[in-house]
């Protein structure tokens, strides 16, 4: 009867650990987030097999530190561990896993054991007092023949050695972590050149001295959230400046690239024809059929002119979120005029401009859609939310203004914002 129990029992064990490992792989291949990913490969080790796991990481020819997860360890033990990892110590488990891409185990941490993992008293004592004369086990994290990291697990559930069926969920567990890793490295990388992209695009608005013009852009805070949103202000050769917001589809480098592209050639087409913003749609909508840049880009190009007494906005539109315009006395109101198709439809589509007389103390808005979208209803609703808000700021300086929109609703999300207010004084 005892032999029946037992084997029930490891039977049972057994299931346990391979719906652990099938969730955890589940969560696994969902995650861009290197610190999500590493998180996920963390808890399900602990507490289920083990009461403690560190996550080492092979950066720039050594291993680096970058989880340590102890959830019922005092605040003191944490630090220590993150503090006191394996880069200088030739002889720690985790390099000795590194070096040959194949699982270390101690069965029983030992005096000698510790005294060869930690250089410093300090660090000597604090492992002995953990994991001394419990099972220690450093599993490399291996994709595509490359050791990316180490994850090592210590002191079982149970305490003394790890079992040999734990031993095969963190083996098993090693894959879908490896690649985990390498997916959330490669597009943490991705999204830091598309970021530095569109940084390096997003140039300063001119200063006039007739018109006051702001700026402000936020990245998208999800991983898969970076994209082709773009602001553009510039002087023109008869002194007009020209206005461009923009979103290019798409959330990764080639959206950012492609984003490069139009920006310029909105640029050069604005500057060397002094053609009305329609008509500079128009050409651009014939150079992007000949040169098939994008497949979808929504943009605002307007033209500012000075007047007398006060600012000519000539605008066309190519199927982006309309401006918005808030009067010094708070009243405002949504400049649906001249809507077009998008960007990209095809060389014979009419683009229609529109005029609005900017009088002293206006101010114009001009945004991308992540400031009017997944807010709980449509986008519609989202564009009479913004000017309600934006109303409220209307005799606020034009920082303040920006201030006053920006960080009420650029909230943090899967889509980036980018916004061009643009007063005129008096």
């Amino acid at each position: 009867v005892t032999d029946q129990v037992r084997a029930r029992r490891e039977v049972e064990r057994q299931r346990e650990r391979l719906a652990l490992l099938a969730r955890a792989s589940v969560r696994l291949v969902t995650s861009l987030d290197l610190d999500e990913t590493l998180q996920a490969i963390a808890e399900a080790v602990v507490p289920a097999v083990a009461r403690l796991c560190v996550i080492d990481l092979v950066e720039g020819g050594r291993l680096s530190r970058h989880l340590v997860y102890y959830p019922d360890a005092p605040e003191a033990v944490r630090d220590l561990l993150e503090r006191v990892g394996p880069a200088e110590n030739p002889a720690h488990p985790a390099n000795r896993a590194w070096r040959a891409a194949a699982p270390v185990v101690i069965d029983r941490v030992s005096n000698e054991d510790v005294a060869s993992m930690y250089p410093s008293h300090e660090a000597r004592a604090m492992a002995a007092e953990v994991y001394q004369g419990h099972g220690l086990a450093a599993v490399p994290l291996i994709r595509q023949g490359e050791v990316l990291g180490v994850v090592s697990m210590k002191v079982p559930a149970a305490g003394g050695a790890f079992p040999a069926v734990d031993m095969g969920l963190l083996e098993q567990l090693a894959i879908p972590a490896a690649e985990a890793i390498d997916n959330a490295q490669r597009f943490g990388e991705e999204r830091r050149t598309a970021l530095a992209l569109q940084h390096a695009l997003l140039s300063a608005p001119p200063a006039p001295g007739w018109v006051e013009i702001a700026a402000r852009y936020r990245p998208a805070t999800r991983a898969a959230g970076v994209g082709g949103d773009w602001f553009d202000a510039f002087v023109l050769p008869g002194g007009d400046v020209a206005l461009v917001v923009g979103d290019v589809m798409g959330h990764d480098v080639r959206a950012a690239g492609t984003m490069g592209q139009i920006r310029s050639m909105v640029r050069a087409l604005a500057c060397d024809t002094g053609d009305p913003p329609e008509q500079v749609l128009a050409r651009l909508d014939a150079l992007n059929e000949w040169l098939d840049l994008t497949d979808f880009t929504t943009l605002v190009l307007g033209r500012l002119t000075p007047l007398g007494s006060g600012v000519r906005f000539r605008w066309a539109n190519a199927g982006h979120p309309p401006p918005l315009v808030v009067h010094p006395d708070g009243t405002g109101r949504v400049l649906d005029a001249g809507a077009g198709v998008v960007l990209g439809a095809g060389p014979a589509v009419e683009r229609a401009g529109s005029v609005e007389k900017l009088l002293a103390g206006t101010t114009l808005l001009l945004y991308t859609d992540g400031l009017v979208e997944d807010r709980g209803g449509s986008v519609s609703e989202g564009i009479m939310a913004l000017l309600d808000h934006a109303s409220r700021a209307a005799k606020a300086s034009l920082p303040e203004f920006c201030a006053h929109v920006f960080d009420h609703y650029a909230t943090a999300g899967a889509d980036d914002v980018a916004i061009l207010a643009v007063r005129v004084p008096g």
